[in-house]
C-alpha cells in the first residue's frame, strides 16, 4: 500500500532537481517501494500519453500481477497509481482524470451507482470489458455517475480513490478546482 505522507514528503524535497538527480536519489532509497518510487518520478516527470495510452499501460501492468487482466483486484494496487499520476500530469489527460475523481470519488452519495443491466460496457480507465450487475457479484459489476456518463470497473474506482488521497496529500484539497492547467516542476 502507497504511504501518501512519504510520497508527498519526497516530491516536494525534490521538486526542482534535475531528472538524473532524482534517479540517481530514488535508486538509492531502500525505505520506499518500486511503486512508491515509481509515483514520484512520474509526478515529477510525467510523459506525453497519448489517447487510450494509459488504457494499454494499465492493461500491461494488470497483465503482470497475480489477478491477471480480466482477475478482480479487490484492494489497491500500486502498479495502477504510477500511470494515473503520470496521466495527471498530462494536458490532456488531467481534466480528464478530475472529471472521474469529482463524478466518482467526491460526488455525493446519490450520484454513483451499479449499472442493473445485463449490458457489457467497457471501462473508461483501463478498458476491461464489465457488465452490469449480474448474480449480485458487485466485484466485477459496471459503475455509473449521474455526473458523467463514463463507466468503470471496481478496481479503477478504488484506485481513483487512492489517486484522490494521494493528490491531496501532494497538492492539497483544492488540486480539484478548475483553473488554468499548469505544467508541475
Amino acid at each position: 500500500m502507497l504511504r501518501n505522507n512519504i510520497i508527498a514528503g519526497y516530491i516536494n524535497n525534490l521538486k526542482g532537481r534535475s531528472e538524473g538527480e532524482v534517479l540517481q536519489i530514488l535508486s538509492g532509497l531502500t525505505n520506499l517501494s518500486r511503486g512508491e518510487k515509481n509515483t514520484i518520478y512520474m509526478y515529477l516527470f510525467p510523459k506525453q500519453i497519448h489517447d487510450r495510452e494509459l488504457v494499454t499501460l494499465i492493461q500491461e501492468s494488470r497483465r503482470n500481477t497475480p489477478e491477471g487482466l480480466i482477475g478482480v483486484i479487490t484492494e489497491p494496487s500500486e502498479s495502477d497509481i504510477p500511470f494515473l499520476i503520470e496521466a495527471y500530469g498530462t494536458r490532456q489527460y488531467k481534466n480528464f482524470i478530475k472529471h472521474l475523481i469529482h463524478s466518482f470519488v467526491v460526488c455525493k452519495k446519490d450520484d454513483l451507482y451499479v449499472l442493473e443491466t445485463n449490458e457489457t460496457y467497457e471501462c473508461g480507465v483501463c478498458g476491461r470489458p464489465i457488465k452490469g450487475l449480474l448474480q449480485n457479484d458487485i466485484q466485477s459489476s459496471a459503475y455509473g455517475s449521474t455526473n458523467s456518463d463514463i463507466v468503470l470497473c471496481p478496481a479503477c474506482l478504488m484506485q481513483l480513490h487512492v489517486l484522490n488521497s494521494l493528490l491531496e496529500e501532494i497538492e492539497g484539497t483544492d488540486y480539484l478546482t478548475w483553473g488554468t492547467l499548469t505544467r508541475r516542476p
